[in-house]
């Protein structure tokens, strides 16, 4: 079981340069700060692993890709909370706002 910290450097090192490889991306084309990262990590995904963050940062190289295909090869996109969530839809998990208030059963 991977902690969040341990997933943004597993990210950075191995899963974001391997799906911008897979895309047709270079690191200019989609810039991923670690605060995007985060974002991933806290409200897109819910496992003990990194096998659907691979799949979530993937998700955002092609609709990067689709971009850049757009707006030409120079196109660069800074990925952040916004643009992930156009990207992705609704985040499927609320971090932290759930514990706050008190639940039935809790």
């Amino acid at each position: 079981m991977y902690k969040e910290r341990e997933k943004v450097k597993i990210a950075r090192k191995y899963l974001v340069p391997k799906q911008l490889e897979n895309n047709g991306l270079t690191e200019t084309n989609a810039k991923f700060p670690d605060k995007a990262l985060n974002v991933l990590i806290q409200r897109y995904t819910r496992e003990a692993g990194v096998r659907t963050l691979e799949r979530e940062i993937g998700t955002l190289c092609r609709k990067t890709a689709k971009e850049v295909v757009k707006n030409g090869k120079d196109f660069s996109l800074n990925i952040n909370s916004k643009l992930i969530q156009k990207f992705l839809g609704v985040p499927k998990f609320k971090h932290g706002e759930i514990e706050d208030k008190n639940q039935i059963g809790m």
